[in-house]
């Protein structure tokens, strides 16, 4: 509850005056830990977890890793990942793949994140795309944007909110042709209601 709060350091002092600690009780603390930019603290008692004996389970695994994501922790969050599987038997869920593309992206190593995509077992959210796409605009990569736009749209192009991070692209990029469109869309995008969707627009 402290963590959730943002009053990770309650959340901590509390953690450590409770003997009995299962996973579940970790598992909490860990989550709060990447919740609050807390990656040391995180990654430590991800250890203790697996020095302690007990199993973590695939939200423990999604709380270090939204830990990595903060702070930027590439190879050790592919060793982390990795070791859901190889190490414990869980199958990564799209959350997990979700912070592993963003980390992947944020760090611009898109090649890479573009074969995790690739190779997912189930069909990417727009919120994958989105990542993506935030990254493409903090590494200025014109040549992807548009391919990961028109994923992105794919996923839900009826949804007003997808174009607003693209317009947001678009503009860092200064590609404005794409940004006049885009907001031209936004307005029709109404059009919903008639049934429309961005490719009918878009031609």
């Amino acid at each position: 509850m402290y963590s959730k709060c943002g009053e990770i350091e309650n959340g901590l002092a509390l953690f450590d005056s409770v003997a009995d600690r299962d996973t579940v009780y970790r598992t909490g603390i860990i989550v709060g830990c990447g919740q609050n930019c807390r990656t040391d603290e995180a990654i430590k008692l991800f250890s203790k977890i697996t020095e302690s004996g007990l199993k973590p389970n695939k939200i423990t695994y999604l709380g270090v890793l939204s830990a990595y994501r903060h702070a930027g922790f590439v190879e050790k969050a592919r060793t982390i990942f990795n070791s859901m599987k190889k190490k414990h038997g869980l199958e990564p869920r799209l959350e997990h793949y979700y912070c592993m593309v963003d980390i992947l992206g944020q760090a611009g190593c898109f090649k890479e994140a573009l074969d995790s995509i690739a190779k997912l077992p189930f069909e990417p959210d727009q919120f994958i795309w989105r990542s993506l796409l935030g990254a493409c605009g903090i590494h200025k990569h014109n040549e992807l944007v548009n391919i990961v736009a028109d994923h992105l749209l794919a996923t839900s192009p009826d949804d007003p909110s997808t174009y607003v991070p693209l317009s947001n692209v678009y503009a860092v990029l200064g590609m404005w042709v794409n940004l006049s469109k885009v907001r031209t869309t936004v307005k029709k995008v109404g059009a919903k209601k008639e049934g429309k969707s961005w490719i009918e627009i878009s031609k």
